[in-house]
């Protein structure tokens, strides 16, 4: 949660001095800001929101913003090589996706269902997969 350092650096309030104003620890709020496992409740979270004159959700903006970015890289990297990317999600919490080709050798159909942390998974192997080919390509010039 990136975005509650940033908006408290803008306040020019320490972690230690925020954590006092809503009844936590400043180490509470550096795992927050680092993603640490912290697993703030909905409460907590509305108490650093008001504290820093912002909304929950802003709390959370740059996040999915970056998130919804690399989405939409990788999938466009997918189906730009021919498979096609399916949102199959039903819940919001529990994202499914659903990935397929149709070979034209064999006329088969080549599919596969990823589910929570596959996806995750998934993503970051198709990342890794497309910077090394940036890197490679760079190498040409």
């Amino acid at each position: 949660m990136k975005m509650i350092k940033k908006y408290r650096e803008q306040k020019k309030i320490s972690q230690r001095e925020l954590g006092r104003r809503i009844g936590l620890s400043g180490q509470y709020i550096a795992k927050l800001e680092k993603d640490e496992n912290a697993n703030p409740t909905k409460e907590t979270l509305q108490k650093i929101a008001d504290e820093l004159d912002v909304s929950v959700s802003e709390l959370f903006e740059e996040e999915k913003f970056a998130e919804d970015i690399q989405k939409s890289v990788i999938y466009d990297f997918l189906k730009s090589i021919g498979y096609v990317v399916t949102d199959c999600t039903t819940d919001e919490t529990n994202p499914i996706i659903q990935i397929s080709k149709e070979t034209s050798k064999k006329k088969t159909n080549l599919s596969s269902t990823f589910k929570g942390n596959d996806i995750l998974n998934l993503e970051n192997d198709i990342l890794s997969y497309i910077e090394y080919l940036v890197y490679r390509h760079s190498r040409r010039d």
